[in-house]
This record gives C-alpha cells, sequence and structure tokens, in this order.
C-alpha cells in the first residue's frame, strides 16, 4: 500500500507506505516535508494506511526504524506502537528500533469498496 497525502493545490506534501506480508503489515517508510512537522498530517496519513492494511486483512503493523529517529518513534509510541523483538529477517541491532501495534477490531471489520 502507498499513499500520499496532498495540500490545497494538489502538491505531495507527506508519504507511506505498508508491505502487505502474510502475518502483518510491515511500515517501510513515512516521510513529511519538514515544513510541514508538527500539523498532525503524518498521523493522519498512518491512521489512513492502518485502516487500509485492516481492510485487508492485516491484524498487525510492524516497524523497523533508525534509533535516531526520535519524530518517528514519537509518532508511533502516540498511535499506540509498543517495541517488541525483530520480526520477520531483522535481527537485533544497535542502530534499530522496532514497533508494532495491534490493529482494533473495528478496522479489521470496514469495507472499502
Amino acid at each position: 500500500l502507498f499513499a500520499v497525502a496532498r495540500d490545497e493545490a494538489g502538491r505531495a506534501v507527506a508519504c507511506g507506505a505498508i508491505v502487505l506480508e502474510n502475518d502483518y503489515g510491515e511500515l517501510k517508510r513515512m516521510f513529511t516535508l519538514p515544513v510541514l512537522s508538527g500539523r498532525g498530517i503524518a498521523g493522519r496519513l498512518l491512521q489512513y494506511l492502518e485502516t487500509e492494511a485492516a481492510s485487508r486483512g492485516e491484524h498487525v503493523v510492524m516497524l523497523e526504524t533508525g534509533h535516531l529517529q526520535s519524530e518517528a518513534i514519537g509518532l508511533y509510541a502516540r498511535f499506540g506502537y509498543e517495541r517488541p523483538e525483530p520480526f520477520g529477517s531483522y535481527v537485533e541491532d544497535p542502530n534499530s528500533v522496532f514497533m508494532q501495534s495491534t490493529l482494533p477490531a473495528f478496522l479489521r471489520s470496514s469495507t472499502h469498496a
């Protein structure tokens, strides 16, 4: 899944992607233009991606990010992401932070046209 947030003029201002795996969705990338940081765009984009992943049968979203990405780590923590062990083919790495969120049941029961 890939989503782009656009401003009123149609310019891309943020994007994000989730790769759908068999047992989970992996959030691979989130980016917001730095000048627009703090306006809630990343949070709305994350919620959109989670809803889309849930509508496709995913129950959990997992991610790996760099330990220096404090804004990203803070965003994920505010949205209920917790820190599990490494997942998939990842191994423990002092430069990596692993996070996951179980998607609420109401998201998984929604349908999309």
